[in-house]
């Protein structure tokens, strides 16, 4: 049970008072303790029916023509060998090599799959998700052949019914305790405000709909109306009929695209390189003191190939360092209001305050800006990445925290589900062996859902030795720090000793402080008057008398 405060004044009681109301867990959320939430609107979400989804009908119905959760398959042995051939990407030659060695004949039990084809047949007769259908179509280009024809061009389209898929994952039970079907106000416990009410951040819909179709006719007040507010004049813009949507509210904020490739990459490092100069940038990252924490570009930065939201996220960390007295003050400035903005937005929690701050951000860095930080290399800022950051705060308040829609994440899925599945592929009419493949690793993890759902503890076993096996120490951990070799210190642990008696001398280890330098310095030959002076560090030539001194008295002629 938790505990929620509730106006009394919403219940009767006196105005202003406030009492504690018992309710269930799920109905008061704590987020990092700094947030509650509270449910409203009580009519939405509202029950109108139980019952059993898909997903759980079809377990059920297999649950009730076998025995063993892990049919077709003959043990559940059998099973995670299946499992492994599909997720480990072996190709289809090297399954039947393997299936095929007399190793395997005389060293396991004996496989209902003895070769390739019987194990994809079991494969492909586990349940999957929506089927993919394939559609042709025929595009009609701008361009003309020799007789004034318009060329057109067969492509095919692959597609799974989003209303199906949608459906998939509301009925999976794995999902059950991670969905609500109401939605919930979240006020921040230190300023008690509630989140406000957010309308469409670019344009009504309807509108925008209205101005295509006239200007689409020919209506030339439409087409300047369209053409001042950046609307493409298209014929039935595909948006236009769909049910409970709004096309304006569909585009969330992208952390790799918008801010570190477009706004970091494209524009705040281009500006301050043209200012500095290639080669001085490529001087200034390599010069840059090594640091474990920190990638070291020591061929600069212009000879990077192959650009990655990684590269973009390092550079970030010492832009700042790599700029100072080669760029304006007022320059220096307005990238550490941009960096510092697109920090915050890679928050995974933000209260109303930390949005607050985003916005004093964004609006210092057009101040400076606009004083002309920037003037030198860039004489207009109409720049849509430029602008889209205006509308972040009101997008978070409406589609939560961007790294819930970070771009990364499907691209580290486009390894997966499309890079996999092509090199699994004969290279020949790729795209259906694709589907094919996606299929199957999608059946195989359906029918690993099910044995859960069936024995629920089947994965203990396995969750215990892999959790055994992670290494003594974790990285940047001491056994004393809390491994498995930590030592517990208790003051009556030890045994008392007799009189006579005398303790047993033991090994002490010694634990020292570890300082680290770089091996390059930043501002070589800086003499001490200026640390004092411009790095505040008043007390730096007596500390070091003091330092040499003890030095002199440890290591006699030092």
């Amino acid at each position: 049970m938790g505990q929620t405060e509730t106006p009394a004044s919403s219940r009767g009681g006196r105005r202003g008072s406030v009492t504690l109301e018992e309710v269930d867990d799920n109905e008061a959320i704590a987020i990092d303790g700094n947030e509650l939430s509270e449910e409203y609107l009580p009519h939405a979400g509202k029950v109108i029916g139980e019952g059993k989804s898909e997903r759980v009908q079809e377990y059920e119905k297999q649950l009730r023509n076998t025995d063993a959760p892990w049919a077709p398959f003959a043990s559940y042995k059998e099973w995670e060998l299946a499992e492994w051939l599909i997720q480990s990407g072996v190709s289809q030659s090297n399954i039947d090599k393997l299936l095929k060695l007399q190793w395997i004949k005389e060293h396991t039990e004996p496989l209902s799959f003895p070769n390739k084809d019987t194990f994809f047949k079991r494969i492909d007769s586990l349940p999957t998700g929506p089927r993919w259908e394939r559609t042709e179509i025929t595009v009609t280009g701008d361009l003309v052949d020799e007789a004034g024809e318009a060329l057109t061009e067969q492509l095919e389209i692959w597609r799974r019914d989003p209303v199906e898929l949608v459906k998939e994952l509301i009925g999976n039970p794995a999902f059950h305790d991670n969905l609500r079907y109401e939605p919930v106000k979240v006020r921040n416990k230190r300023t008690d405000r509630s989140g406000r009410r957010v309308d469409s951040v670019f344009r009504d819909p309807e509108h925008a709909k209205d101005t295509i179709n006239a200007a689409f006719q020919g209506d030339e007040e439409a087409q300047d109306r369209a053409q001042l507010e950046g609307l493409q004049i298209v014929k039935d813009p595909f948006w236009a009929e769909l049910p409970f949507s709004n096309i304006f509210m569909a585009f969330p904020p992208d952390i790799l695209h918008q801010l570190h490739k477009g706004i970091f990459k494209d524009h705040l490092f281009t500006w301050c390189q043209t200012m500095i100069g290639e080669k001085e940038m490529d001087k200034r990252f390599m010069s840059m003191p090594p640091h474990p924490d920190l990638r070291h570009f020591r061929h600069g930065i212009s000879r990077v190939s192959q650009w990655t939201g990684n590269e973009y996220k390092q550079m970030e960390k010492v832009f700042l360092g790599a700029i100072v007295g080669a760029v304006p003050k007022s320059a220096i400035q307005a990238a550490r209001a941009l960096l510092d903005f697109i920090y915050w937005a890679q928050q995974p929690s933000l209260d109303e305050d930390e949005l607050a701050r985003m916005d004093e951000l964004l609006e210092r860095f057009h101040k400076l800006k606009d004083e002309g930080a920037f003037a030198d290399v860039r004489d207009q800022f109409n720049i849509p990445k430029l602008h889209s950051l205006l509308h972040y705060t009101s997008l978070i308040c409406l589609h939560g925290t961007p790294d819930g829609y970070n771009t990364e994440t499907p691209e580290r899925l486009h390894i997966d589900y499309a890079k996999s599945g092509y090199r699994a592929s004969n290279k020949k009419d790729y795209t259906k062996q694709m589907t094919t493949y996606m299929s199957r690793m999608e059946a195989v993890t359906i029918r690993r859902e099910f044995i859960k759902f069936q024995q629920p503890n089947s994965d203990d076993d396995d969750d215990d030795e892999s959790n055994s096996n992670e290494g003594d120490n974790a990285i940047g951990e001491s056994p004393a720090e809390g491994g498995d070799d930590a030592m517990e210190l208790d003051e009556t642990s030890e045994e008392p000793l007799e009189p006579g008696e005398s303790m047993e001398p033991q090994a002490v280890e010694v634990r020292h402080s570890v300082i680290t330098f770089a091996k390059v310095p930043s501002l070589p030959s800086v003499p001490v008057t200026v640390l004092q002076q411009n790095f505040g560090a008043t007390d730096f030539l007596p500390t070091l008398k003091q330092y040499l001194r003890e030095v002199s008295h440890l290591q006699p002629g030092f």
